[in-house]
C-alpha cells in the first residue's frame, strides 16, 4: 500500500493542504518545516486515515482540539495505491485505487432538544465511490500494513494501560505514539513477543508435519517436547531490553547489536 495523495481540512493550524507524491510512490519522502507549522498535525492527519474512524477511537483522542479554530467540520482524505502482490482485497477486487476519507465533525444533540449541552465532535467515515477502506487498510485483510511514530520516541516510561492497544486494536497501536506522548516504544514487545512466538510455533508444526512417519525418533522426540526449541526462542526475546543494554537477535539468536538504549 502506498500513499499518493493527501488532502487536509481544516484540522489545527492547516485550513486546506493538498500533497500529491509523485511516481514511484514508494520511497522516503522528507517534510520539513518550522516549528508549529504543522508537521505533527500532517503525521496524525494520515494516521487517521490509515486506521479509520473506528479503530482510532482506542487512542482516545479529543477530536475537539483537531478542528480548527473557528470550524465545526474537518476531513482527511488519502489517496492509496494498492500493491497487487501484497495487498487483498475482500470479494477478490481488483480495484487497483483507494480512497480512504474520514470526516470530523460537530454535533449538539442537547440543542435539538432544546438544552444548551456542549458540542460533541465525533469522528465518521467519509463518503467515496472507489474500493471502500473496509476492504482494505481498515480490514483485517493479509498486506494493507502501515505504522506511524511520533516526535516523543521513549523507549521505557510510558503509561502501562496503553499496552492493552496493541492487543485490542492492533492498526491503532501501530500508530499509537503519533496521538500522545504517554506512549513507550517498549509497550509494545508483549505485541512483539505474542507475535514472535506464534511464527516460530507454526514453524515448528510445520517441522513436525514434515518429519518422515517412518523416522519413530524423530517424531516421538518431537511428540514428547513440541516447544522447547519455542520457548528458548521466547527467552531470548525477553532480554531484548536488559540492564539498560538493547540486544538484537536474529533467528538463530545471534546477537546483533548491544548498545546502550
Amino acid at each position: 500500500m502506498y500513499l499518493r495523495k493527501l488532502t487536509i481540512e481544516n484540522i489545527r493550524v492547516l485550513k486546506r493542504l493538498e500533497l500529491t507524491f509523485p511516481e514511484p510512490a514508494a520511497g522516503w519522502h522528507v517534510i520539513i518545516g518550522d516549528n508549529g507549522a504543522g508537521k505533527s498535525t500532517l503525521i496524525r492527519a494520515i494516521s487517521l486515515g490509515l486506521i479509520g474512524p473506528t479503530e482510532v477511537r482506542a487512542a482516545h483522542p479529543d477530536f475537539s482540539e483537531w478542528l480548527r479554530k473557528g470550524e465545526e467540520a474537518a476531513k482527511v482524505t488519502l489517496d492509496l495505491v494498492r500493491d497487487p502482490k501484497l495487498d487483498r482485497a475482500k470479494n477478490n477486487s481488483r480495484a487497483h485505487h483507494l480512497t480512504a476519507q474520514v470526516l470530523i465533525e460537530t454535533h449538539n444533540p442537547l440543542r435539538r432538544l432544546g438544552g444548551e449541552g456542549a458540542p460533541v465532535v465525533e469522528v465518521l467515515p467519509g463518503t467515496h465511490a472507489r474500493l471502500d477502506p473496509s476492504q482494505g487498510p481498515w480490514s483485517s485483510q493479509l498486506g494493507w500494513f502501515s505504522v506511524g511514530f511520533g516526535s516523543y520516541r521513549r523507549l521505557t516510561g510510558g503509561d502501562e494501560e496503553t499496552n492493552k492497544v496493541y492487543h485490542s486494536s492492533p492498526r491503532c497501536g501501530a500508530h499509537l505514539s503519533v496521538f500522545g506522548e504517554n506512549v513507550a516504544f517498549s509497550e509494545a514487545l508483549n505485541w512483539l513477543q505474542e507475535l514472535d512466538y506464534r511464527i516460530v510455533k507454526a514453524r515448528q508444526m510445520k517441522l513436525r508435519q514434515e518429519a518422515h512417519p517412518l523416522n519413530l525418533r524423530n517424531t516421538e522426540a518431537a511428540a514428547e517436547n513440541p516447544a522447547d526449541d519455542v520457548l528458548q526462542e521466547v527467552k531470548q526475546l525477553w532480554e531484548i531490553s536488559v540492564g539498560g543494554k538493547t540486544k538484537c537477535y536474529t533467528r538463530q539468536n545471534k546477537m546483533l547489536a548491544n548498545r546502550p538504549a
